[in-house]
């Protein structure tokens, strides 16, 4: 049975099969309801700073925020290479930063959130064995998802992940609001000279956005 993306709770891609899945998602902690460069409700989407949210996201923490270290990186992005193998996922790209996670991954007949929560739990079960036992959490409870349908949209999302990331990142770019616009900009073709140049829903033939 082909799986029809617009069941997904708050998507709204086109009623086709999308070639690839883009996912993202924080490390534990790491971006918090309520942080100063903002961050993305489940029902309501992108919202504003707000730093008594921010204050109530940390009172609830269980742990310390989950920064992943090299060795935990390598660990992680062979795990994600593994797991798409055993599933035949096929896998674009895959970068596991030091506080998040990118995939883009071809997998039409089955749900992003599977494919997100199987990476998950592999890459947390790994991690757990061969590096920190103690820890509980690793990952958010939740990410993004881009639903990719065409080839001109993959190739962007896999050239980010595979080289923008580092790009992104550097000293030179420590505004995180403007990097998130960068990054928007980048992701969907946009032209990269500072500020988005087509609103986000003007590019959605590239891919449609969720946060599940």
């Amino acid at each position: 049975m082909t799986h029809n993306p617009t069941r997904e709770r708050g998507a709204r891609p086109r009623m086709v099969d999308p070639l690839a899945y883009f996912l993202t998602w924080p490390t534990y902690g790491t971006w918090l309801p309520g942080t100063e460069s903002g961050w993305v409700d489940f029902k309501d989407g992108w919202q504003l700073p707000d730093r008594t949210r921010l204050r109530e996201s940390k009172c609830k923490m269980t742990e310390a925020p989950c920064i992943l270290q090299a060795t935990e990186r390598l660990i992680v992005t062979e795990q994600v290479s593994e797991t798409c193998k055993f599933r035949n996922w096929t896998l674009f790209a895959v970068d596991c930063r030091s506080n998040h996670m990118h995939v883009v991954v071809g997998a039409c007949d089955t749900k992003p959130t599977k494919i997100r929560k199987d990476i998950k739990a592999w890459c947390t079960r790994r991690l757990n064995e061969r590096s920190n036992r103690e820890r509980k959490n690793w990952w958010a409870e939740r990410g993004s998802v881009r639903w990719i349908f065409d080839e001109e949209g993959l190739d962007n999302v896999v050239k980010y992940v595979n080289e923008a990331q580092d790009l992104k990142y550097k000293e030179s770019q420590p505004n995180a609001i403007a990097n998130r616009r960068w990054y928007l900009a980048y992701a969907s073709g946009c032209d990269l000279q500072g500020t988005l140049t087509r609103r986000v829903s003007e590019v959605r033939n590239a891919f449609a956005y969720a946060w599940i």
